[in-house]
């Protein structure tokens, strides 16, 4: 769980340069192979959001942030709004992140097979 608003922002910032880095490695790849579209089609959802995840981090205001959220029109407005809110208040998104570790049952697991449900 996150200490604090800067290692929530760090965290997410880390995670989305790698996963963009993946995606591009992955490009490169399959266009040397001559698979591009295929794989291009793949990814595009997720690069989109990776980078509309990168634009609201690097933002410093939330007018900043609002902008990059209307000028993404091809992703989710819930979702979007999400993360808007993520990294406008990140205190409060690490306080409703922790009441929802506290709220959601643990899942059991035995292999890949959940057995929370078994009794």
């Amino acid at each position: 769980m996150f200490e604090s608003a800067s290692a929530l922002k760090k965290w997410y910032g880390t995670q989305s340069k790698r996963i963009l880095a993946g995606i591009t490695q992955m490009l490169n790849d399959a266009s040397q192979k001559g698979h591009d579209e295929i794989v291009r089609s793949a990814l595009s959802d997720q690069q989109r959001k990776e980078e509309y995840i990168y634009a609201m981090i690097t933002e410093q205001t939330i007018a900043g942030r609002f902008k990059v959220l209307v000028a993404q029109p091809d992703i989710a407005t819930g979702w979007k709004t999400r993360k808007l809110l993520t990294f406008s208040f990140p205190s409060v998104a690490i306080a409703f992140k922790k009441i929802k570790s506290r709220i959601r049952r643990p899942r059991k697991y035995l292999g890949i097979v959940d057995i929370s449900s078994i009794r």
